[in-house]
């Protein structure tokens, strides 16, 4: 239970009681023993965090997507509805590493995040999944069209350059694949179509290889 004493924050107490009686069995009174739980219980919601959130980020991490795309699967089959699946890679991250450092890397993650988080609608959910991939499940979403109208909203979330604290911008776009996902589907299932569309929407903005001609 939580207690507040005047003039001071509020604290969490556990309490246990026990009977105590006489030889006879006669109740004579009861022995209650409080414990301050404050610091402990903070220390578990701080474990649960950390077991569920990105610690760069703060968004959903890979163990709380799977969670909530099992639960939106679900949900999707009793209401005979699909619901999207929208697989989210970086474009031109790599650079930033490399040339600006891991720490410059971190901000522009992090600035990606807040575009992803605002560009989608409410009840969405956005997962970092490691590295510069991001996963994103729309409920309730009825058409490929519609799916595409949120991903198309998230692509133009980074038409203009992600700006780190210090005022260096990054020029970094994105891809996203989009699945369709229902009856049928597992979260592995959903995972790796979204996947799939995703490298084949990065393959077809690929220049086209072309061969060498033929020297007889």
């Amino acid at each position: 239970m939580a207690v507040a004493l005047p003039g001071r924050p509020l604290r969490r107490v556990s309490t246990a009681g026990a009977r105590v009686r006489d030889d006879t069995g006669k109740l004579l009174g009861l022995v209650l023993t409080s414990t301050d739980v404050t610091e402990q219980r903070a220390l578990e919601a701080a474990l649960r965090e950390a077991a569920l959130h990105d610690p760069l980020t703060g968004l959903p991490n890979r163990n709380l997507l799977l969670d909530r795309l099992d639960q939106s699967l679900a949900a999707a089959e009793r209401a005979q509805r699909p619901m999207a699946v929208l697989y989210c890679d970086l474009d031109g991250f790599k650079p930033v590493n490399d040339f600006a450092g891991h720490a410059a890397g971190d901000e522009v993650l992090v600035e990606a995040s807040r575009r992803l988080a605002a560009a989608v609608r409410p009840g969405d959910t956005v997962a970092r999944i490691g590295g510069d991939e991001f996963v994103v499940l729309c409920p309730e979403v009825g058409s490929e069209a519609a799916a595409q109208v949120i991903a198309d909203r998230i692509t133009t979330a980074f038409d203009q350059p992600l700006r780190r604290s210090g005022g260096a911008e990054h020029a970094v776009g994105i891809s996203i694949g989009v699945a369709l996902c229902g009856p049928g589907d597992t979260a592995d299932t959903a995972l790796a179509s979204s996947d799939a569309a995703m490298y084949r929407v990065k393959a077809a903005r690929r220049p086209a290889h072309r061969r060498a001609p033929a020297t007889v």
